[in-house]
């Protein structure tokens, strides 16, 4: 490849910590005048089986892109006909899309077209030539040879989630997202109860069978931060995810569960800062640790500069790794 024409980054309309990163990544390289968009999928291939399907159902794909352009025209019309609560609501209510442009196209110039899939893709459904492969969270398909081509580049979000088989360089690409407006404290009063998150802790054997106040995990964004006001403490049985760092930002006391016979150290890196305002474990120094690094969480959510310092490395990485070969 001797140019990098287009972009391609697979994404969903789930709003969610990965998804709003690609998004984010996609924003940051059309900054930068490069020709990036995102390729939306309805379901993410984990499987051969899911990858043979979406193989025959990629015209219905086409169709069903070229309907939601045509609802999108009616939305623009007619803003409040209701049209974006009738058809497509996942879509219209996905506020990571706002700003990135839909590539519609599933048959596209696979040339000088870079496409990336985050970990959780197994195989290549868009078939194409160049792929890059950004481990957001641990690679789940290492050791599945027909997931992944030898080809592909290999890049991580956290050294924590590399996989030291297929990046042995360690290439790292970290961008971040915050939502100021959204994500804040309103509340200043006394509170009371507890709210928990379970997530990519789902399978753990010392999750509780019940427990005595919500799980956030399935709320709209709004009722999460309203949750995260209300509630006194936080407890989260994801140890990777970045709602602990929101829950303490809204006013939480923000504690990770830690997982049986595992530490502190077991999650986060030499960077102490990925645990600002967080807890990890209930013991009285984490408390301590988490309430007083609380104001330098919030200081360290002004992204931009590191993003586009980011951006600029993951070009360098595609380029290294595709441009003039063929």
């Amino acid at each position: 490849m001797k140019k990098i024409e287009r972009i391609i980054i697979a994404n969903t309309c789930f709003y969610c910590g990965g998804m709003i990163v690609l998004s984010e990544l996609c924003k940051c390289l059309v900054r930068q005048g490069y020709n990036a968009k995102l390729f939306l999928f309805y379901g993410i291939p984990k499987s051969e089986q899911d990858l043979k399907l979406f193989r025959h159902t990629r015209i219905g794909l086409f169709v069903n892109y070229i309907k939601l352009l045509f609802v999108r025209l009616l939305v623009h019309l007619f803003p409040n006909a209701g049209f974006q609560k009738k058809f497509f609501p996942d879509y219209f209510t996905a506020r990571h899309l706002n700003g990135c442009k839909i590539q519609i196209n599933p048959f596209f110039s696979k040339k000088n077209t870079i496409v990336l899939y985050p970990e959780l893709f197994y195989g290549n459904p868009l078939k194409a030539t160049h792929v890059v492969r950004w481990f957001l969270f641990h690679y789940p398909h290492a050791n599945k040879p027909n997931a992944f081509n030898k080809n592909d580049l290999f890049i991580c979000f956290r050294e924590i989630f590399n996989s030291d088989q297929l990046n042995p360089s360690k290439k790292k690409v970290q961008l971040n997202y915050f939502d100021h407006e959204l994500y804040r404290q309103y509340n200043f009063e006394p509170r009371h109860g507890s709210c928990y998150i379970i997530r990519k802790g789902k399978n753990r054997i010392d999750l509780p069978a019940s427990f005595d106040g919500p799980i956030i995990d399935d709320m709209t964004e709004e009722d999460k931060v309203n949750t995260f006001n209300k509630c006194e403490f936080c407890y989260s049985y994801d140890t990777q995810t970045f709602y602990s760092s929101i829950a303490a930002l809204c006013g939480c006391k923000s504690i990770v569960v830690l997982e049986p016979g595992k530490t502190k150290k077991d999650y986060i890196g030499p960077d102490d800062s990925d645990s600002y305002g967080v807890a990890y474990g209930t013991s009285l120094d984490e408390l301590h640790r988490a309430e007083a690094t609380r104001n330098l969480l919030i200081d360290s959510l002004d992204f931009s500069k590191k993003n586009k310092e980011n951006t600029s490395l993951f070009i360098k990485y595609i380029k290294e790794h595709f441009c003039n070969k063929t």
